[in-house]
This record gives C-alpha cells, sequence and structure tokens, in this order.
C-alpha cells in the first residue's frame, strides 16, 4: 500500500470533525495527536497489513513529528487589518451609530439632522453644532455606503469624521 492510501485510511478511522473544526487542524497539538493515532493503528492493524504498509504508517508518523519538530504546523493566524467600522463597533458595544444612545445630542439622527434643532436650555448652540457635525457626517457615510458598497477611502473618511465630531459633542456636553 502506498503511504498517501495509509494516510488516507488512517484519517478515516479519525472521527469526522466539522469544517469550522477542521479550520484549526493545523495546529502542532492537533498534528500531535494525528501522529499518536497512526502509531496506534499501525500497532492495531498490525495482523491485517504488510510490514511494509506498517512501516509506511510509521514513517508518515515520524514525517508528522518532525514537522512539529520544525515549527512547521505553528503558523499564527494572520493578522487583520481593523477598519475604522470595526474600531468604532470594539469602541462602542458593536455600533456605529453610537451617538445616537448619548444624552448629548437626544432627538438628532442622520435622517433629521437639516430640520432638527436643539433649543432645550443652555449652551445649545453649541451643542447642536457639535451634533450637526457628527450626523452630517455619518449620513455621508450612510449615503456612500449605500450607494457604492464595500471598502471606499471617502466613507472611511466620511465614518472617522463622525467618530471624532461624536466624542467631541459627548466631551463639550460632559464638561459644561
Amino acid at each position: 500500500m502506498k503511504p498517501a492510501v495509509l494516510v488516507a485510511l488512517a484519517l478515516a478511522l479519525v472521527p469526522v470533525q466539522s469544517h469550522a473544526q477542521t479550520a484549526n487542524v493545523q495546529t502542532a497539538d492537533k498534528m500531535r495527536t494525528l501522529s499518536a493515532q497512526l502509531r496506534a493503528q499501525a500497532v492495531q492493524m498490525k495482523d491485517q497489513l504488510s510490514a511494509q504498509d506498517i512501516a509506511d504508517m510509521l514513517s508518515s508518523a515520524d514525517e508528522i513529528d518532525a514537522g512539529i519538530a520544525a515549527g512547521a504546523y505553528d503558523a499564527s493566524a494572520p493578522v487583520l487589518h481593523e477598519t475604522a467600522a470595526d474600531r468604532i463597533r470594539r469602541e462602542h458595544d458593536g455600533r456605529l451609530d453610537w451617538l445616537a444612545k448619548e444624552t448629548v445630542c437626544t432627538g438628532f439622527s442622520w435622517e433629521v439632522v437639516d430640520t432638527y434643532r436643539l433649543t432645550t436650555g443652555d449652551r445649545d448652540a453649541e451643542r447642536d453644532v457639535l451634533c450637526r457635525r457628527a450626523y452630517r457626517n455619518f449620513r455621508t457615510w450612510f449615503y456612500i455606503q449605500r450607494d457604492h458598497p464595500g471598502p471606499n477611502a471617502q466613507a472611511t473618511a466620511a465614518l472617522i469624521a463622525y467618530d471624532e465630531a461624536a466624542q467631541e459633542a459627548v466631551a463639550f456636553y460632559e464638561h459644561r
């Protein structure tokens, strides 16, 4: 029997794993387990297979062990670049429109930014300007994303401007 057939046979005897589980199969620990299983199956099947087939199974286990020792299965997951949207979601409980839950701009939204006026008391004019700036940037981001889905430098700039303006509005309100 060829080594590839033996490895396939050994893998067929290993319990089937879901796709999500197999995504991490290439770790050293999983490969170490596979090597041990190959060795155990070689011992169990010594009466059913030829000496050459058993030697091939053990050779495959040795190759796996050599790969483990060389670090062939220790590849770390690639580092993904965090987008501005990812950062904002991470910082604000999964929300891009996080300003909507803040008291400072109550009544505002990107849909009514041109018609709503804040008139509730002291220093409203300054709050009104800050909230308008934030929500106009959010509206710009929304329209760009709607009309041109996917990565877009203009949309990213608008989202960052929204986040910065929203933070400025919150800071203004907290230090009044």
